[in-house]
């Protein structure tokens, strides 16, 4: 009797944990994230995103000239994480469309992600799931 209790118990515990672990397990579902810069001078942005199958990419853009404009998309991302520099005498805007699956890295008040980085910055900004 004590044998089948105890065998019961621990076919119970196992059971509980085995149904847990793949839900912990699971992956992130990844997002669509287009990241927009336009600016002048010799800006530069680096960022590290995470994929949904947990690779992380590198992907670096430079600003050259008295107007620049260009981009980053990436598919199925899930995090995010960019270093920026504007040297004086440059200007950066960073907009950012992840639809509403992802945080907007910036204080805004409206719909759009969108941020003006002052001439002269340097700083990072990380993006991630909603809570």
């Amino acid at each position: 009797m004590k044998g089948r209790i105890l065998t019961k118990a621990i076919s119970l515990l196992f059971g509980g944990a085995l149904a847990v672990v793949p839900a912990a397990a699971m992956a992130q579902e990844g997002c669509d994230v287009a990241i927009q810069l336009t600016g002048k001078r010799n800006w530069i942005i680096d960022c590290n995103m995470v994929k949904e199958d947990g690779d992380t990419l590198q992907v670096n853009r430079k600003g050259r000239g008295s107007s620049s404009k260009t981009g980053i998309v990436l598919t199925q991302v899930v995090s995010g994480t960019c270093r920026y520099t504007v040297p004086r005498g440059g200007e950066l805007t960073i907009r950012i469309n992840t639809g509403e699956e992802l945080d907007c890295p910036f204080d805004v008040t409206g719909e759009e992600c969108m941020v003006r980085i002052a001439a002269g910055t340097e700083g990072e900004f990380a993006f991630g799931e909603k809570a």
